[in-house]
């Protein structure tokens, strides 16, 4: 499912867990930059789990430089993009 700035996959699993995987590509920036967004959402997930769906990992990719943006803004995206799966049924 698309966002507005990030795209999100979500998986099944077996174990019971909720877990994200952070994929920022090389176009977004240096080593530098893609760290810190990846500390971003992994920040959010630890603050945030009731928001994930139990037993799915999801897969967060953001597709452009989301370091400027505040929490409050990428935690209501996600919570949109994770909603709009909801309503299509993949999880």
């Amino acid at each position: 499912m698309k966002g507005e700035n990030i795209f999100i996959i979500a998986l099944p699993n077996k174990k019971g867990l909720r877990r994200i995987v952070v994929n920022v590509s090389s176009k977004i920036g240096k080593a530098v930059l893609r760290n810190r967004i990846k500390r971003i959402y992994k920040e959010i997930f630890r603050k945030n789990k009731e928001i994930f769906p139990e037993s799915y990992d999801i897969i967060i990719s953001p597709m452009k430089d989301v370091s400027s943006l505040s929490e409050k803004i990428l935690i209501d995206e996600l919570l949109m993009t994770l909603s709009n799966l909801k309503k299509e049924g993949n999880f």
